[in-house]
């Protein structure tokens, strides 16, 4: 009876032991896995028709370029709404779009536009821009309305 508790003891042991090795190299892989990821410079992107679309980002103004070659700006300064439209059309087609509000007409732009990333890094500059919200709108695969970020009634 001592001995088979002996051997169930070790056995336990042994399966600790590789359990939580095994979680550890998980860990491990995973790290340098998003590491590699993260590190890699920013690819265009190849979704179409997202792809032929282009946003150029000055200090003042960032511009729009549609396929078709015509053209939309807003100039930062007048941007009072940003948020993100998303249906259930994805994969095949364009689902998630960015919609930036401003005096005139809103500029929607398709996520996956040349640019987009860059475009990204200077709304996330916005005071009060809602990251949360941003990555819960990526999540979405229905119909729905997500604000980013609304200028406040105090700035100019």
């Amino acid at each position: 009876m001592l001995l088979l508790l002996q051997c169930m003891g070790i056995a336990l042991l042994i399966y600790l032991l590789l359990h939580y090795l095994s979680q550890w190299a998980v860990s491990v892989w995973a790290t340098k896995v998003a590491a590699k990821a993260l590190a890699k410079p920013h690819r265009p992107s190849t979704l179409l028709p997202e792809s032929l679309c282009t946003i150029h980002i000055t200090e003042d103004e960032f511009s729009f370029f549609h396929p078709d070659g015509t053209q939309q700006s807003l100039k930062w300064s007048d941007l009072q709404k940003m948020e993100i439209i998303t249906t259930s059309d994805g994969p095949l087609l364009p689902d998630r779009f960015w919609v930036l509000h401003g005096l005139q007409e809103p500029i929607i732009i398709p996520q996956g536009a040349q640019g987009d990333v860059t475009l990204l890094e200077r709304l996330q500059k916005l005071p009060g821009f809602k990251n949360d919200v941003f990555i819960e709108a990526q999540g979405s695969t229905s119909y729905g309305h997500f604000t980013c970020w609304n200028k406040s009634p105090a700035e100019p």
